[in-house]
């Protein structure tokens, strides 16, 4: 999203790992994320998992962009 990258104070979020699901069985596709916290022997996070917004301040910066077009 933008606006993450406009203000990235507007957002929340958790450091994780990802693992994407790549064997052509059922679960083709599914995401999963490995908190930090739980370790998992990795040394660094590969993303930060949003978790939180500040709505507020998100719909008026989008107000805010919208009004200069």
């Amino acid at each position: 999203m933008t606006a993450f990258l406009i203000d990235p104070t507007l957002f929340g979020g958790v450091d994780a790992f990802i693992d994407v699901e790549c064997d052509q069985a059922g679960a083709y596709g599914r995401t999963r994320a490995t908190l930090v916290e739980s370790g998992a022997g990795r040394s660094q996070p590969v993303c930060r998992v949003i978790t939180e917004v500040d709505d507020e301040r998100l719909f008026q910066l989008i107000d805010q962009r919208l009004r200069r077009l």
